[in-house]
C-alpha cells in the first residue's frame, strides 16, 4: 500500500450560498467519502482561501483531487505538495 499526501490551496468562489453552507456541504460529503476510501485530512479556510491536506492510498487521493478541481466552489487551485 502506497500512502500519498496531497496539499492544495484554492480561492473560494462566491455564490448564492453562504460560506457556512459551503463548508457544511463539504464536510458532510467529505466525511462519508473519506471514511469509505480510508482518507484522512484537514481543511482550513481563511480570508477567502481554502487550504487542505489529505492523506491515503494513491488512487483514492488522486480521484478526490480531480473532484476538487471540478468543484465549482474552488478557483485558482494550486498544488502545494504531493508526495
Amino acid at each position: 500500500m502506497k500512502i500519498t499526501q496531497l496539499c492544495y490551496a484554492s480561492k473560494r468562489i462566491e455564490s448564492e450560498y453562504t460560506l457556512l453552507d459551503d463548508l457544511r456541504e463539504i464536510l458532510v460529503k467529505s466525511r462519508q467519502y473519506n471514511e469509505e476510501q480510508n482518507i484522512c485530512g484537514v481543511l482550513y479556510y481563511a480570508h477567502g482561501y481554502y487550504f487542505q491536506c489529505i492523506q491515503g492510498e494513491y488512487e483514492p487521493i488522486m480521484n478526490l483531487y480531480h473532484k476538487i478541481i471540478k468543484d465549482n466552489r474552488h478557483n485558482e487551485i494550486k498544488l502545494v505538495q504531493h508526495k
